[in-house]
């Protein structure tokens, strides 16, 4: 923690944030409350012990907590990439339209700065961190940030995006040749079958809920390489405990051969 932030400075600063995404300690014993604790499940993940020498994206950062995990594993430098505005949420135009004639441009300014600013300041404040935030859409990567990165990081993101293979080119596009994709995607475990249900869940922006088999063809199909699933674990929205999700983690790699995947 800073010096010039004492304990109880960190607390009054933490409940002074509206929207908290993440649960993260700030402090030892000084935790954020979150609509997701995401600490138990870090392993899960199966991210390298050491990111040292590598350039690593958290795509969908929030708060920031997998940006900072990332970082505290050695990465040379990380980028927390995020939307502009809550406006840039992939929901139907219309859905854009009712909600922007009914709220005004006040509205989402202050939403911006509580949903996608206030928390992420206030822990890389907190940590001293050196995490870079960037301000792209999933479907910008290609066009703003070709082959920068080692290692892309991306959880429970797809679900929110009408088109996920898309999003899955975008983020193969954005590695350099050979790098690595680590996806944690909300899926359904019922089946073996290759199928997305439509969710249509303007509240939660949810499209879709996929398939194991689903996701690993759509990362197939976005031109990945070496897709491999690596297990999967149920996790809980902390203020909705009927809401239990299954995540589903792959890891990807992008092809060495600026041609594509190999056939």
């Amino acid at each position: 923690m800073p010096a010039a932030m004492d304990r109880a400075e960190l607390e009054r600063r933490i409940r002074a944030v509206p929207i908290w995404y993440h649960t993260m300690e700030l402090a030892p014993g000084v935790v954020t409350p979150g609509e997701f604790d995401m600490r138990p499940y870090v392993d899960d993940y199966g991210l390298p012990a050491s990111l040292r020498g590598l350039t690593v994206a958290d795509l969908g950062a929030s708060n920031g907590f997998f940006s900072f995990e990332l970082e505290r594993r050695g990465a040379d430098r990380v980028f927390a990439i995020e939307l502009k505005s809550v406006v840039d949420h992939d929901v139907p135009r219309w859905y854009h339209r009712r909600e922007l004639a009914r709220r005004g441009a006040a509205w989402v300014k202050q939403l911006d700065h509580d949903q996608l600013h206030a928390g992420f300041e206030l822990a890389h404040e907190a940590l001293g961190s050196r995490v870079e935030m960037l301000r792209h859409h999933t479907y910008e990567l290609e066009a703003k940030l070709p082959g920068a990165f080692d290692l892309v990081f991306c959880s429970n993101v797809l679900h929110h995006l009408r088109d996920p293979v898309d999003a899955l080119e975008n983020m193969r596009a954005a590695l350099k040749p050979g790098g690595t994709l680590v996806l944690g995607c909300s899926c359904d475990l019922r089946s073996d079958a290759s199928y997305a249900i439509f969710e249509g869940d303007l509240e939660w922006i949810m499209w879709w809920v996929m398939s194991k088999e689903a996701i690993l063809r759509m990362c197939r199909f976005a031109g990945f390489e070496d897709v491999e699933w690596k297990g999967s674990f149920s996790f809980t929205p902390t203020r909705f405990k009927e809401r239990v999700g299954h995540m589903g983690i792959i890891h990807a790699r992008a092809p060495r051969n600026a041609e594509g995947p190999t056939p």
